[in-house]
């Protein structure tokens, strides 16, 4: 099969973690990026999902970075407690209740097909599965 050369140009820390990283699974970056552009022919679109960060996202990184805000535990056992006694509180499953309702409202408002959210036949009712616990 006859090839080409492609020349493409990367900060030199990008490609020597890429290279570590490919390496460690049996690749090279020629194979790499042969696969992406065999999957990106074969799909007919970008072969990843791409995502941009909304501003909730954006502060939880950047405090995560600085350090602010995070809560560290000794063992998952300890890790298990607190989420345990978080959910018995009810703040979990509330903030959890609250972000499904503003995710499914901003759906709502960028998708008008209503392929979002399933009926059932029998029932005019969203199915179980996507519906937010209850409070």
């Amino acid at each position: 099969m006859k090839t080409q050369t492609i020349h493409a140009r990367v900060s030199p820390q990008v490609k020597k973690a890429s290279e570590k990283i490919l390496k460690s699974i049996g690749l090279t970056m020629s194979e790499a990026i042969g696969l992406f552009l065999k999957q990106l022919a074969n799909r007919k679109e970008f072969p990843l999902e791409l995502r941009v960060p909304n501003a909730e996202t954006i502060r939880a990184l950047k405090a995560s970075s600085e350090g602010k805000n995070l809560i560290s535990y000794s063992n998952v056992e300890e890790l298990i407690k607190h989420l345990g006694n978080e959910y018995q509180k009810g703040q979990n499953r509330q903030s959890l209740s609250k972000r499904l309702s503003a995710n499914a409202k901003a759906r709502k408002g960028n998708r008008k097909t209503g392929r979002d959210i399933k009926t059932s036949r029998r029932r005019k009712t969203p199915s179980p599965v996507m519906q937010a616990p209850q409070a």
